[in-house]
């Protein structure tokens, strides 16, 4: 197993919980969350979507429509159900979670659970043959299922990344073809500017991505390379060259709006003028710790900086902060993160139900829960609460970033 993922199982886990900061309360709620989510479960293999979401936005998000308002208001309406053909992303995270606490297809407890989820993701793969018309060709390795056009990449990027650590962890071979269809169209889709956006860059205007999907297609493409995989004529290594080019424009451009002092804030886009945000900051810095950019970089301590003073509350709980946010500062250590360690115990925890058939899941809540529901909600806190031995502390880890 790479060194990345051995601190997953058995004794190692045990230790690197005592050592990184669990409770012998967030252990028992990873196993309490496990529990549901196993019931959850499909016959099929994957995890459900939501039936519906939590009403309207109060603050909808405005799209750029040319002025149009009946396409601004489809679009609108689009964006509400992007969690409603979501299952690829949703069984891809609650793999993840199993996977997070050393649970394979060979394990025991719940090695029938995980192997059927990457089952069922691997049979939504869509694939192109000689024999299909040339126009689908970009879509081969797609794994976005039916998702729409605001959560498909997100699906997609979740599931390869779900592939990849699975084949990182038991060098299943019928996983590696699947695995490589994914990362390549992964750099298929990948922007001139080094980002992703929802869709293809070659019918767009001005194409440039944000920085939300650049993380998980960032963390998908490290998967595979910590898997040890290699793609055809250097597409892996080119693609993350890109991708650091990317994250270096959009330092210097939040930097020289003066917004942020050093470039370690960050925003959802480039060029619109956008202030920074917590979760875009906290995915920046944890994109930037992949790529090997060190601890004590001014701009590192910059993101760190605004990070503590935004620390977990349940009353403004956003588990896509929390969620990258809990990886940057584990990897960055030391008091930084036992401050937010605390916090997030103190909030994650006590909000996990306790009763009832729900036992062991967590509310879905705006926002983002209102989107992915109750699945995305108590996965995504999972993952949280594993950080202790998900991932080898980066400049701890014998195969050196980048």
């Amino acid at each position: 197993m790479p060194d990345t993922y051995r601190l997953r199982g058995g004794d190692l886990r045990v230790e690197a919980a005592r050592k990184y900061g669990a409770t012998k309360e967030s252990e028992q709620a990873v196993s309490a969350s496990l529990a549901w989510l196993a019931k959850q479960q499909n016959p099929d293999g994957s995890w459900p979507t939501m039936e519906s979401v939590l009403g309207e936005d109060p603050e909808p998000p405005r799209f750029t429509t040319n002025g149009d308002p009946k396409e601004e208001a489809r679009m609108q309406a689009e964006r509400r159900q992007s969690g409603m053909n979501a299952e690829s992303g949703l069984t891809a995270l609650s793999i993840l979670a199993f996977l997070g606490a050393g649970h394979t297809p060979d394990d025991d407890e719940y090695g029938d659970t995980v192997a059927r989820g990457l089952k069922w993701l691997v049979a939504q793969q869509v694939q192109w043959k000689s024999k299909d018309p040339d126009s689908k060709r970009l879509n081969d390795g797609f794994l976005g299922g039916k998702a729409n056009r605001f959560a498909r990449m997100y699906c997609h990027g979740m599931a390869t990344i779900a592939l990849g650590e699975a084949y990182g962890m038991t060098r299943d071979p019928e996983l590696r073809e699947p695995l490589v269809r994914a990362l390549r169209f992964i750099v298929r889709m990948q922007y001139p500017d080094g980002s992703w956006r929802y869709s293809d860059w070659r019918n767009q205007e001005s194409p440039t991505g944000d920085m939300s999907l650049f993380g998980w297609q960032l963390m998908a493409l490290k998967s595979a390379q910590t898997a040890r995989i290699r793609l055809p004529d250097q597409e892996l290594e080119k693609a993350l060259d890109k991708a650091q080019k990317f994250l270096f424009t959009r330092r210097a451009e939040i930097k020289g709006r003066g917004e942020s002092r050093h470039g370690g804030l960050a925003s959802y886009r480039t060029g619109t003028g956008e202030r920074a945000k917590p979760a875009m900051t906290a995915e920046s810095l944890f994109c930037w710790q992949l790529l090997g950019v060190s601890p004590t970089d001014p701009a590192v301590l910059e993101a760190v900086d605004f990070m503590r003073k935004r620390p977990p509350r349940l009353a403004t709980q956003d588990l896509y902060y929390w969620y990258y946010a809990t990886l940057a500062l584990y990897q960055q250590g030391g008091e930084p993160f036992d401050e937010w360690n605390e916090a997030l115990l103190a909030t994650l925890v006590d909000d996990q139900r306790k009763e009832g058939e729900l036992a062991g899941s967590w509310d879905p809540r705006r926002p983002w829960g209102d989107y992915g529901g109750r699945v995305f909600s108590t996965a995504m806190s999972t993952l949280c609460l594993e950080v202790y031995y998900r991932y080898l502390p980066l400049y701890q880890s014998s195969a050196a970033p980048r």
